[in-house]
């Protein structure tokens, strides 16, 4: 089920909400006793509130259903205004001054909540921190600097913004987006991977949260711009999209997988949360409200839920027949399933990717996160069976609706353990056949030309093999050789190439 998170000052002794997707639906509510200003959720489900501090604590982490699991003293009275967890579930915490003696503003805490490195930077305050894939933290505050350090607490670059830098996001590509205060008339920059300036905007006044969402599309979310804007949507080469009107300040955004962006601030009418499609028009109005001003929006999905084991697969309509009209509601899911032993089980599913080339057996890679004995123990009794990746949507109400990407005869299975997790990778292999046909490519992102070969990465297409021929749009078409696709909770993409 899709769950939105909303946190911010007090609405009735409640300080964050869980909320279904419809905005209307509450899940649970939790009393921090303070205001809270963010919300961060890991990979397992666990969700970390941070605010000002009530009874000295100013960070806490919950378990999915809203219960304690933990909690964190950053300072007796500093307050923590930004958290991110990373891909080990760790946790990133920004704030004021801990103490009048070590002046940490920036932690890094493991899975239980003990400190692994503090550091005493980005001026009084630490305003905002994001991870990105390789584990790497980005934090800005309140001297204009953005920095990146390495999992181990060094300092890896820095890129300076000269004014306040309240928010930071990172694309797929390993970009760099930063949002604050304006300085020569800037509030908004995009750096790439070696934190150098690719592009800068102007919102026209303070940009206090930036987002990027699936087709690394920048949102940026502020202060009233010319009594106008408070909203924009920026393509990854600076256009913008568009622009939209809160109403008031907007202290928080995010995006989901389907594109939908959401926005939280100062309570206009009886409407704090909004969601808007990604071509910026509102889904519902009023949606949520908070009844005070908001400070934090996230969004949850559920990537595997749990389902019997044995439990036979049921025959999906093709995807083929869902219309445009669904996906504006809908999320695109991948499911992966193991056949063989005693029946079809399947496998929760934190990513995978394939190659698949004409002439040549399909190589596919899953990850999963359930290294339980007893998932370990279904899986090599399946030794015989094939691993089958299906896609498609799955509706708010939680209904879904697959169809087969592709399979692979199972081979081998590995088991990662760290300190305190643990997760399986299943390959495979196997030949495929499949009848010539042309597909129109979507979501084109580059083209580029290598030994006059031409490659181009697009949204992922269920139905492209190898041995297709690739519709480019405007009249060129490209003979398909091969296809590599990546999926991971935080982006999905595929490479066809000609050669």
């Amino acid at each position: 089920m899709i769950v939105v998170y909303v946190c911010g000052v007090v609405n009735s002794t409640v300080y964050v909400r869980s909320y279904l997707w419809d905005g209307a639906t509450v899940n649970w509510s939790y009393n921090h006793g303070a205001t809270l200003y963010g919300i961060a959720i890991a990979p397992d489900g666990r969700i970390a509130i941070c605010g000002e501090c009530y009874g000295q604590v100013g960070v806490r982490v919950l378990s999915e259903n809203g219960v304690q699991l933990w909690s964190y003293i950053h300072g007796a009275t500093a307050p923590v205004r930004a958290v991110a967890f990373d891909s080990s579930g760790n946790l990133i915490i920004g704030g004021d001054y801990s103490d009048g003696t070590n002046l940490y503003t920036l932690r890094k805490l493991d899975y239980s909540g003990s400190v692994l490195w503090s550091k005493a930077a980005n001026g009084t305050r630490t305003r905002c921190v994001a991870v990105d894939a390789d584990g790497r933290v980005y934090a800005g505050g309140s001297d204009g600097v953005l920095r990146r350090y390495l999992s181990d607490g060094t300092v890896d670059s820095t890129y300076t913004h000269n004014a306040e830098i309240y928010g930071v996001a990172i694309d797929s590509g390993g970009n760099v987006y930063l949002g604050g205060s304006r300085y020569l008339s800037n509030s908004t920059r995009k750096l790439n991977s070696s934190m150098s300036l690719q592009w800068s905007k102007d919102h026209g006044n303070a940009v206090y949260a930036v987002a990027v969402d699936p087709d690394d599309n920048l949102i940026t979310a502020g202060a009233v711009a010319s009594s106008t804007y408070t909203t924009r949507k920026y393509q990854p080469d600076g256009t913008l999209d568009w622009s939209v009107n809160h109403g008031d300040i907007v202290y928080g955004c995010c995006a989901d997988p389907a594109g939908n962006i959401y926005t939280t601030g100062v309570r206009i009418g009886s409407t704090t949360t909004r969601r808007y499609l990604s071509d910026g028009s509102l889904t519902i109005d009023p949606w949520i409200d908070w009844g005070a001003t908001s400070y934090g929006v996230k969004v949850r999905w559920d990537t595997a839920p749990a389902i019997p084991l044995g439990l036979g697969i049921a025959q999906p309509l093709p995807l083929r027949e869902i219309g445009s009209s669904a996906l504006l509601t809908g999320f695109i899911i991948y499911r992966c399933y193991l056949t063989g032993g005693s029946g079809t089980i399947q496998i929760p599913l934190s990513s995978f990717q394939s190659r698949r080339r004409t002439d040549t057996p399909v190589w596919l890679s899953v990850v999963s996160p359930a290294a339980t004995d007893t998932m370990i123990t279904d899986i090599n009794a399946r030794a015989d069976g094939q691993i089958i990746i299906k896609r498609g949507v799955k509706y708010p109400d939680g209904s879904e609706q697959l169809d087969e990407l592709m399979r692979a005869d199972f081979e081998s299975l590995r088991i990662d353990k760290g300190a305190t997790s643990a997760s399986l990778s299943l390959t495979g292999r196997s030949t495929e056949i499949a009848t010539a046909k042309t597909r129109v490519l979507q979501g084109v992102s580059y083209r580029p030309t290598s030994s006059g070969a031409r490659r181009v990465r697009c949204a992922v297409d269920t139905y492209l093999a190898p041995g297709d021929t690739a519709d480019l749009g405007g009249g060129e078409t490209m003979p398909v050789n091969e296809i590599v696709i990546w999926v991971s909770p935080q982006q999905a993409y595929m490479e066809v190439a000609e050669a």
